[in-house]
């Protein structure tokens, strides 16, 4: 009669143990973080989750990318183009992907990165680490969808009808300071210092001038810096104005 007490516990501990293996994938996959993501960025990663759940698959970068094609502000930044894209992604959908591990990856990190800089997750920190992904191949233009999205503003046109202008960087939470620097240091001939002061002015105070050129000159470098930071997938704001 002594065992049955001993039975007893053991049974329970190995309940209690298969309850918590139960819960851990529920865990992983992102369901104990949508606290910390605003409610477009919770909406799209639910529908991730159940579209992945009806099709009994992890989450991918294609499940969320179906999501946030749900939402208004990432269908906006595609404007005509939503539709075509949205069948494209069903449809890879249907086969089996193989990217299972990173939807609950992406997820993660997105939550924690926002949650250092002390505010809710959103539908451009879920794309800036989705375009790093194979969900990129669905968008035509990943690196211009994302500046949308940053800047609730298309990118403004490298161009202006006065002689000399201004270039004028903004401030945004994607772009790493270093790449800010060396941009402004290499593409612009800035000084190291001079470089690291305007980086600093711009994250301080929103936006700083990195420079007076003649028009041709600041439109040329423009672009050259533009092009680095869509190669680097980073919404850099750069544009001319008068002086």
């Amino acid at each position: 009669m002594e065992a049955v007490p001993f039975l007893a516990t053991f049974v329970g501990l190995m309940y209690l143990t298969w309850r918590r293996h139960r819960r851990t994938p529920r865990l992983a996959a992102g369901i104990g973080v949508l606290d910390n993501f605003d409610v477009d960025a919770a909406v799209a990663v639910h529908v991730a989750h159940r579209e992945a759940t009806e099709r009994r698959l992890p989450v991918t970068p294609t499940h969320l990318l179906y999501g946030l094609l749900q939402t208004d502000a990432f269908a906006a930044a595609l404007g005509d183009r939503a539709a075509a894209i949205e069948e494209r992604v069903l449809a890879a959908l249907g086969e089996r992907p193989v990217d299972f591990a990173l939807g609950v990856e992406i997820e993660a990190h997105t939550s924690v990165a926002a949650q250092h800089e002390h505010r809710q997750a959103t539908v451009a920190d879920l794309w800036f680490r989705l375009a790093r992904t194979t969900a990129a191949e669905f968008i035509p233009d990943p690196s211009a969808v994302l500046f949308t999205l940053v800047h609730k503003l298309p990118e403004p046109p490298a161009a202006h009808a006065d002689p000399e202008v201004h270039v004028v960087i903004r401030n945004d939470d994607y772009t790493p300071m270093r790449f800010v620097s060396y941009v402004v240091h290499a593409i612009f001939e800035r000084t190291p210092e001079d470089a690291v002061a305007v980086m600093r002015a711009a994250h301080e105070q929103g936006r700083a001038i990195v420079g007076r050129f003649p028009t041709p000159r600041a439109i040329e470098l423009v672009t050259a810096a533009r092009a680095k930071a869509r190669e680097s997938g980073y919404p850099l704001w750069l544009e001319l104005e008068p002086w």
